[in-house]
């Protein structure tokens, strides 16, 4: 007989069902509103960097232009390597194709300004990314998204993620591939693997460092499958991805393409300290500039601890997501490992080191959270984030005199710069292609390919004699002058003797004379 206040069986599950659906459906909710956050930050701090100072009217960077450029290139029947400097696979040369297609329809720099917010969006879609794979790799709510926060707000990430840039590309395709991985564990099919490879292996026609996380993730893969032929399969999906994407290139040009992509990278000369990489990875240089040997030694100490302590944490926190930490440490490695170093390369660590510390965070119980690294470490990205973009310390240049200068070049045939940025800001890029004017589209990169100064010591050339007679091939010549390129002073005093085109907000375009 039944007791005052028992419930028995089905009456006990009718009861506590739908409180318990109700329960579940509050917790979905706030895991969507939290993912939203997590999308909202990631976009307004790119958006926030992007729109300092110079902001869409500025001059973006050199590679964004490059990229952009190479682009615009190909769809004028230009091939990378083969008839201009690219030293990255072209991946992202494929995928500004749509964007550099709307210069039919409208300027240069108009199209650039629309890739350049795609590429903000696209950060702010990978930070969301990452917390659905840290829910496909079990971490808890508060952990994936405490991870989708530090992708949105570590300016490490944020650097490159502003403009156009290799890196939130490759993370793009690093986190849709672990998705279709993950998807493929748990729901196998005949051609998954495969399919899921394809898209993992992408990154690597982007940028070749990302050949590390890649094998390593499809070793995983393999690991966690335990089939052989699922493991080969994905291997094969990951080659056959990079092929489509480069063969074509590469058989135009095979030495070409594999001296650009390959040796030249490596050939490229290494003056950065590890000390001052591990620093770059705290983000402080991003706040306060000129650090000396000193701070840069306790700022990359502090980076170093709090990367222990999350990997520590992480280790316990969440057995699936252990192998990304160890591919975090990898790609640490890559980075203090390569010749060369920029700040923004900190964006190709920041997917596993994300989810790493979305592991971290899970690792004690709710109510001790706070109290956490990977806590601390997300609190402090988000302080240094909004000092930065408040102070404007990390910025885009103004480029004064633009709509003048604009004006001035719009009856030149070939415009010639040492910057193809410079060329889409004055509307000039697209109409010196069509017209077949000359355009190295890289020239920084010439130096690490068929310029590079053993070649130029050995056939008795000069650097800043080459570039002249380049950027005297034209009618007229927009000449970029960074700080620290000695160089360039001896070439502007040059282009002067040639006479000016216009003059305004303190840059000028000379006249272009023929050297024999």
């Amino acid at each position: 007989m039944q007791q005052a206040g028992q419930l028995l069986g089905p009456t006990a599950v009718d009861v506590s069902r739908p409180a318990a659906d109700r329960h579940d459906a509050r917790r979905r909710r706030r895991f969507v509103v939290a993912t939203s956050l997590v999308f909202v930050v990631g976009l307004v701090a790119r958006l926030g960097v992007l729109l300092r100072k110079g902001g869409i009217h500025g001059l973006m960077g050199y590679d964004c232009g490059v990229y952009f450029a190479g682009a615009d290139a190909l769809l004028h029947g230009r091939l990378p390597y083969r008839d201009f400097t690219m030293v990255h696979p072209p991946g992202i040369t494929l995928a500004l194709t749509p964007f550099a297609a709307l210069t039919k329809v409208m300027s240069d720099w108009h199209a650039f300004v629309l890739a350049t917010l795609a590429f903000c969006l696209m950060g702010a879609v990978n930070a969301v990314l990452v917390v659905l794979v840290c829910r496909r790799l079990g971490v808890a709510r508060r952990g994936a998204v405490v991870a989708g926060l530090f992708y949105a707000a570590w300016f490490g990430s944020i650097s490159a993620e502003f403009q156009v840039k290799l890196e939130p590309l490759a993370n793009l395709f690093l986190l849709l591939g672990l998705l279709a991985l993950l998807r493929d564990h748990d729901r196998p099919t005949r051609w998954s693997s495969l399919l899921a490879g394809a898209v993992v292996g992408l990154p690597m026609a982007v940028k070749i460092w990302w050949v590390v996380p890649v094998v390593l993730i499809l070793g995983w893969h393999g690991v966690c499958r335990r089939s052989v032929r699922a493991t080969v399969h994905a291997f094969l999906g990951a080659a056959a991805s990079v092929s489509v994407v480069c063969a074509p290139f590469f058989l135009a040009d095979p030495s070409g393409m594999w001296h650009s992509v390959i040796t030249g990278q490596l050939g490229r000369p290494r003056h950065i300290t590890l000390a001052a990489r591990l620093a770059g990875m705290s983000t402080l240089p991003d706040l306060v500039k000129h650090l000396t040997a000193r701070q840069q030694t306790l700022s990359a100490m502090v980076f170093v601890v709090f990367l222990i302590a999350v990997v520590a944490f992480a280790w316990r926190g969440a057995r699936q997501a252990r192998f990304l930490a160890l591919v975090t440490v990898a790609q640490l490695t890559v980075l203090l490992a390569a010749p060369s170093w920029f700040e923004y390369y900190c964006d190709y660590l920041v997917v596993g080191l994300a989810v790493t510390v979305g592991a971290a965070a899970v690792a004690v119980r709710r109510e001790h959270l706070v109290r956490t690294p990977a806590v601390a470490l997300t609190g402090v990205v988000l302080a240094v984030t909004s000092l930065v973009t408040v102070a404007g310390t990390h910025a885009v240049l103004p480029y004064g005199g633009a709509h003048e200068l604009t004006r001035a070049v719009r009856g030149e045939k070939c415009v010639m710069s040492n910057n193809p940025t410079v060329l889409i800001r004055l509307d000039a890029l697209s109409r010196g292609l069509a017209a077949g004017c000359p355009n190295w589209i890289d020239v920084t990169g010439r130096r690490m390919g068929p310029d590079r100064a053993a070649t130029l010591h050995a056939e008795h050339r000069t650097w800043h004699g080459i570039l002249l007679q380049y950027l005297r091939s034209g009618n007229a010549v927009a000449l970029w002058q960074p700080h620290g390129r000695s160089y360039l002073k001896v070439i502007r005093n040059q282009l002067a003797k040639d006479g000016v085109v216009a003059r305004a907000g303190g840059h000028v375009i000379y006249a272009a004379r023929s050297t024999p």
